[in-house]
């Protein structure tokens, strides 16, 4: 292929035509005047590509893409040169508790649910999701952050070769393969491994690396549970802490000098809260629920959905009290999903389950889906401050 063609159709109808020719693999093509895509305003452009080989012109192909970046600057998180600030669901693409996947249709709806409650960034967890996901994110306005399969995993794997390999391979291939999806904004090379340890914060170090020379253009985290411990944030761009004060340890008057601790240990590093939740089962009221105390956090668990409503609310509120550098959260998660819980499991629940959705499998709205519906469209104009 001796060059390419490239007609770039805004909305409008004009179009700006740009042709080069290729050196190797890659080239750069500097267009001024675009129209930046952001949840706000998800504009794209038609792409249309037309190859040429010694005269003779190939197939033609074309793709909707937008054109935006999440950058940082200090503490903050950057979108198209403005502070942004993110507000966030996780979700598990699973639809009933027998593991149907989901149509398209039922995955639209889910999204189009998340856009209706204020969500603008979407946690894929904790593996990469059917291309629907991305591509409806695109269309209709949601930043996405991708994930690989390391939940929790065994830190002497993680510490080997085989380990730091399977980390690399794992983010180059999907870096390559949606790396072209507009709303992709953050890669993250797992979470809840014991990053703490030495030899974890050199895979983090390692696969990290591998990425930003992959994708120089997104962001790089991985989902951290080890607070001011973890020895693997300085590889990062962003930190991305999840947090269960007084459901699974401690009690929330312990969060917000945790998040201020971090700023003062990174203080050059923007951080999101990526997991805030607790368990509840529908239908189950307690008129009299409370936050639990840092005893009863880790010996009792009130699954009813007065307490979750209580527990996401008062949550929210602590970390966006904060937001001097803490540049957004991620309630975990939206739906009930199938999960091992043998141990942590509440009293109560199914097994094989887990209830940190704000709504159902079968998408029954507990009350806190309200909750988190009515912070995030009042927190709209959120910035960092």
């Amino acid at each position: 292929m001796d060059s390419v063609s490239v007609v770039i159709s805004p909305q409008d109808g004009r179009s700006i035509t740009a042709v080069f020719t290729f050196t190797g693999n890659d080239t750069l093509v500097r267009i001024g005047g675009i129209h930046a895509w952001t949840p706000e305003d998800p504009f794209r452009y038609q792409l249309r590509f037309t190859p040429w080989f010694g005269g003779e012109k190939g197939e033609v192909t074309s793709a909707l893409r937008g054109f935006c970046q999440l950058a940082t600057r200090k503490t903050r998180l950057i979108l198209n040169g403005k502070p942004y600030y993110l507000r966030g669901m996780a979700r598990h693409d699973i639809l009933r508790l027998d593991g149907t996947p989901p149509t398209r249709e039922e995955r639209l709806k889910d999204l189009s649910d998340l856009k209706s409650m204020g969500v603008n960034f979407l946690r894929i967890a904790h593996f990469p999701q059917h291309r629907d996901i991305y591509e409806l994110c695109d269309s209709m306005g949601i930043l996405v952050m991708d994930e690989i399969p390391a939940w929790k995993t065994d830190p002497v794997f993680l510490g080997s070769k085989s380990g730091r390999e399977y980390g690399k391979s794992y983010m180059q291939e999907l870096t390559a393969v949606h790396g072209n999806y507009t709303s992709l904004a953050v890669w993250s090379i797992g979470n809840q491994f014991k990053s703490y340890k030495t030899a974890v914060a050199d895979f983090v170090g390692t696969v990290a690396s591998a990425v930003k020379q992959a994708d120089p253009s997104r962001l790089v985290t991985f989902c951290s549970y080890y607070y001011i411990w973890d020895k693997a944030f300085e590889s990062l761009d962003l930190i991305a802490v999840n947090e269960y004060f007084g459901w699974e340890l401690a009690s929330l008057d312990m969060l917000p000098p945790m998040l201020d601790k971090i700023n003062q240990e990174w203080p050059d590093k923007p951080v999101i809260v990526s997991e805030l939740g607790a368990q509840a089962q529908l239908g189950l009221r307690n008129a009299e629920a409370k936050l639990a105390g840092p005893v009863k956090s880790m010996l009792e668990k009130d699954i009813s959905e007065d307490h979750q409503a209580l527990f996401i609310a008062a949550h929210m509120d602590s970390i966006r009290s904060r937001n001097a550098y803490v540049n957004g959260m991620v309630v975990w998660a939206f739906n009930d999903y199938m999960a091992v819980m043998n141990k942590k499991r509440p009293p109560g629940t199914p097994k094989g389950f887990n209830g940190c959705g704000i709504v159902t499998a079968e998408r029954e709205q507990k009350m806190s889906y309200q909750v988190v519906r009515n912070r995030y469209t009042a927190w709209r104009d959120t910035v960092a401050q």
